[in-house]
């Protein structure tokens, strides 16, 4: 008589799907977008209105924040061992 089939491993089936670099490239996409509209913004606002307002600075100073926040405390969390692209 021959043995039961063994479970199959955690795991099986499951896709093995790295998006790593879909994630990097969204976030850089997304970000390198948003910093040129802050820099237009305050562009016009400097040059061609002639008044930067309290809320320019805290424009300023959130986008400074998100990029500290997701550059250096989020994306190096992602690893690329498993990458093809890298």
């Amino acid at each position: 008589m021959s043995a039961p089939p063994q479970p199959p491993p955690p795991g099986f089936g499951l896709p093995d799907d790295n998006h790593n670099v879909d994630i990097l490239v969204s976030t850089a996409v997304t970000t390198g977008v948003a910093l040129i509209i802050v820099c237009m913004r305050i562009y016009v606002r400097s040059q061609i209105v002639r008044s930067i307002g309290g809320d320019d600075w805290w424009i300023v100073a959130a986008t400074v924040c998100v990029n500290f926040t997701v550059h250096l405390l989020e994306l190096p969390k992602l690893t690329f061992e498993n990458s093809s692209c890298l």
